[in-house]
């Protein structure tokens, strides 16, 4: 036990992960020492605690609002979608190396992958050129006592190219694929279902009330030229 907590306050005496402690150490099952956690492995912690959330989310949708109609078990998963965006963004806040603005992020925007601000380089550009911007970001990596050079070049590599192995939702950052000209998925869909939703709410179609206002309508008219043709008529005469 004194050579595992020495150990521990050798590594790092002023924990500076406090705002997510269980995923600041964690011990060495060789020694049994307790170790500090570099920045991938605190991302990759964190991402595994937004999961059962996530799951747990999906798992109310889909069974208690199954019989609501598909558009609220949509919006309910959209919703879920949203809470594990944000519990990624926070994921990325306190690891350090995995903001946007990030050594293998910028790397990408040298190497002929542009990206806007706060957005990702699109995954078709990164896969065509990822072992040059792998190399640029090894390169231009500081290792220290919290970043594994290797290990965090390849965990950010892995955000764009297959981020469903780290649990970050497809399409995090809509307006990246939108500047690389793709469609946001689901948007047509789900402005169809709201049309669905306000016609069963306000049924227009199929109605006498329409109907009615433009029998109305043209009655009036043929009635106020009837008034006019009579009106003139009559004055010819006197």
């Amino acid at each position: 036990m004194s050579c595992k907590k020495s150990e521990h306050k050798e590594g790092n005496p002023h924990n500076q992960f406090n705002i997510f402690p269980s995923c600041a150490t964690k011990v060495d099952l060789d020694s049994g020492i307790i170790r500090n956690m570099n920045g991938s492995d605190i991302f990759k912690c964190c991402m595994r605690r937004c999961k059962p959330k996530l799951k747990f989310c999906n798992d109310i949708c889909t069974k208690d609002l199954n019989d609501s109609g598909k558009y609220n078990v949509r919006r309910c998963l959209n919703n879920c979608k949203t809470m594990n965006n944000l519990c990624t963004t926070e994921c990325r806040g306190i690891s350090p190396g995995f903001s946007l603005d990030n050594l293998y992020y910028n790397c990408a925007e040298q190497n002929d992958c542009p990206r806007g601000l706060g957005q990702l380089p699109s995954k078709e550009c990164v896969e065509k050129n990822k072992d040059v911007i792998f190399n640029c970001c090894r390169s231009n990596c500081q290792p220290t006592s919290i970043t594994d050079c290797q290990e965090l070049c390849e965990t950010l590599q892995k955000t764009i190219l297959d981020p469903a192995s780290l649990g970050i939702s497809e399409g995090l950052y809509r307006s990246a694929s939108a500047l690389e000209g793709e469609k946001v998925k689901n948007q047509k869909s789900e402005i169809e279902d709201i049309k669905d939703v306000n016609t069963k709410i306000n049924p227009v179609k199929n109605s006498i009330y329409p109907y009615l206002w433009s029998s109305l309508g043209i009655g009036l008219v043929i009635a106020l030229c009837i008034l006019l043709v009579n009106y003139l008529y009559h004055k010819k005469r006197k």
